[in-house]
This record gives C-alpha cells, structure tokens and sequence, in this order.
C-alpha cells in the first residue's frame, strides 16, 4: 500500500532530476539534448496536427451496399456510380 508522503509526489521525478554532481559541461551538454528532444517532439506533434486537419477538412468517403443478384447488369452499375460522382461533383461545370 502507499504511503501518505509517496501519494503527493511524482514516482519518475527521483529518475528524472539531473545529478547533483554533474559538471557545468555536463549540464550544457543535457540542456542541448533536452531542447533537440522538445523540438523533435514539437516537430512531430505539429506534422500530427497537419495531417489530423488534413482529414478532416478532405473529401468524405460515402459507402454504397449495392444489393442484388451478381449477373445484374454491370453497365447499369457503372452508370450509378457515375451519377452519384457527377452529384456529389464540387468542381464548377
């Protein structure tokens, strides 16, 4: 069970906290890797929310269930889908 005092603090604080003995070169050299890893991170976070907008904001996929027998004419079909694209059509005629 936890104690009292565990339940207030972060348990990866203690791993995450730089050494007490580090150098100043040390120091510098932790900083740099820290700040390529944020922007590494940022970079990735940005691209994500590129392509989440992207998605979002593209062409919605419409899901037809054609039913019927499987010899049924596939002129008459073709025909369909190209109704339905000239319908659905934003581009200016």
């Amino acid at each position: 069970m936890l104690s009292k005092s565990s339940l207030g603090t972060d348990p990866l604080a203690k791993v995450l906290e730089p050494n007490p003995n580090e150098s100043p070169a040390e120091r510098e050299a932790r900083l740099l890797d820290e700040a390529k890893a944020k922007r590494m991170s940022d970079s990735i976070d940005e691209e994500l929310e590129k392509q989440r907008i992207a998605v979002k904001s593209g062409p919605r996929a419409i899901k037809v269930l054609l039913l019927g027998m499987q010899s049924c004419s596939l002129i008459l079909i073709t025909q369909f889908l190209m109704h339905i694209t000239l319908m659905f059509d934003d581009r200016p005629k």
